[in-house]
């Protein structure tokens, strides 16, 4: 069965994306505005979700993309940033936000909107492309028993004005997403002296039920597919955290209606999210992680779903472990994610591969102690890969991968001239006398508690400063694959 994701990719594509979206965002720069110091995010999918920790950002950039267009519902910045006594600067006074939108023949129209410090007003609307716009925030569906409104207080002198069937696709898509088994959906329009309302009806098991007394997380379900159903088609739709009250099951089958949402309507969709489940029912392309760090917020595109469950875990819940031969290994493949991709390496736990006989307490390492764990904890459960050292041979179909280059880690970092210039500065020995030396040892494993021994310092010390070095003129190429392919293991 063809995959709905791919299908939705497919649409995307530059030749075809305008047919199918018409003239969406394809990337938000924002300057000056909270905590976004100059954070620029290109748009890989007609759906977006945005993760992160709390107060990254996330729910700034829905508000900032709802002002992209002229709309019925009349969004500009400032229906989203209140300046005044309580929040002075909620933007810088060069505050900017430019938006790319596309245009026929693969073109893309540039639009800046921005801050006018000597009119206090932003500008820039007057050059906006129409298109419907819909921001729906948390607080878009409460239930009726706490808003206390009039369809509740006067529950029992309501009057029936009429009712409608809501179409078949609605209802099984909220029979889908929530796990539940309901007859029909009504659409109720109720009076109450000059007061009306329209209000949900379900049928199910042979009882009817208002939305009064639905659950938060099944009344939100079906507010929320029947009002994105009703949008226009190539509608902007912005949405906050739209997992809300939902169980696990039902977050993940809310992010699959929300690509046949956008396959059947042309919709661009952006959500932030909290989610693993919905963030791994969408693409890869579909996920962006906002960081905060000391000069602003960082952007990672195309974050694996794990990942990102873990970062907003702050590491507590790791997206994978990776097992490796020694010591030596396992620093020198933490400096190399630490090199070329920092957030995967807070996201997974390296651990060494030993066995340790409870008889004799004699402790079984290297490459067979690393597979027999690797065997181990795979039948726990738990998501797992190995990096063995660049001599042996990889298993990629069992997650059995190895590090770059074609010898033991030792060798790696001895054979880096780099490597050996950091040493030789450290110990005050020429680098050719340094190698003659080396020459004298068996094995490799002797050659970091030699240089320990010169520098008067710990063998693991010397070994992080050399792997430091080697990791920034390792092989590019060689450490991307490695790292999609680990990438690969936490889906």
């Amino acid at each position: 069965m063809p995959d709905p994701r791919n299908e939705l990719q497919g649409r995307f594509r530059a030749a075809a994306r305008f047919a199918n979206f018409g003239n969406l965002l394809t990337q938000i720069s924002i300057k000056g505005i909270r905590c976004h110091v100059d954070t620029v995010i290109d748009i890989a999918s007609p759906i977006t979700a945005f993760s992160g920790l709390n107060g990254t950002g996330k729910t700034t950039v829905l508000h900032v993309a709802a002002a992209a267009y002229t709309s019925s519902n009349g969004y500009n910045v400032n229906s989203f940033l209140a300046k005044g006594p309580l929040d002075q600067s909620p933007f810088r006074s060069d505050a900017s936000i430019l938006f790319q939108i596309e245009a026929p023949n693969n073109a893309r129209v540039p639009l800046t909107i921005s801050y006018n410090p000597q009119s206090s007003r932003w500008q820039g609307y007057g050059r906006r492309q129409p298109r419907d716009t819909f921001f729906f925030g948390v607080g878009f569906f409460l239930p009726s028993n706490e808003k206390r409104d009039f369809v509740f207080r006067n529950a029992s002198s309501l009057q029936v004005q009429s009712t409608d069937q809501i179409d078949d696709h609605v209802r099984d898509w909220c029979c889908r997403i929530l796990s539940n088994g309901y007859g029909a959906i009504s659409s109720i329009n109720v009076k109450h002296k000059n007061q009306t309302a329209s209000i949900l009806s379900t049928q199910r098991s042979g009882t009817a039920y208002s939305e009064a007394h639905m659950g938060c997380g099944e009344g939100r379900v079906h507010t929320i597919v029947r009002t994105l159903e009703s949008c226009p088609e190539k509608s902007l739709i912005l949405l906050e955290e739209p997992e809300i009250s939902l169980h696990a099951k039902a977050e993940y089958e809310l992010g699959k209606y929300l690509i046949d949402l956008a396959i059947r309507r042309g919709h661009q969709i952006l959500i932030t999210t909290h989610s693993e489940r919905l963030m791994r029912a969408l693409p890869q392309a579909s996920l962006v992680h906002l960081c905060r760090t000391i000069n602003g917020i960082e952007v990672v595109p195309g974050i694996p779903s794990f990942e990102a469950e873990s970062l907003m875990s702050e590491g507590y819940d790791k997206a994978l472990t990776i097992i490796v031969e020694d010591t030596v290994a396992k620093t020198v493949l933490t400096e190399l994610l630490r090199t070329h991709d920092p957030y995967f390496l807070k996201s997974v736990h390296i651990a060494i591969g030993r066995f340790e006989n409870p008889r004799n307490g004699v402790q079984d390492s290297g490459k067979e102690a690393v597979r027999r764990v690797m065997r181990t904890l795979s039948e726990a459960g738990l998501k797992m890969a190995a990096v063995l050292d660049g001599d042996d041979q990889e298993d990629v179909d069992n997650s059995i991968y190895k590090l770059p280059g074609s010898r033991p880690p030792e060798e790696e970092l001895v054979a880096n001239d780099s490597v050996m210039q950091l040493i030789s500065d450290k110990c005050r020995i020429p680098v050719a006398e340094l190698r003659t030396q080396l020459e004298q040892f068996d094995s490799c494993h002797e050659y970091f508690p030699y240089f320990a021994r010169i520098m008067a310092d710990d063998p693991q010390y010397v070994v992080r400063i050399a792997a430091e070095v080697y990791a920034t003129s390792a092989d590019t190429a060689a450490m991307r694959r490695l790292i999609d392919l680990l990438k690969e293991d936490t889906v």
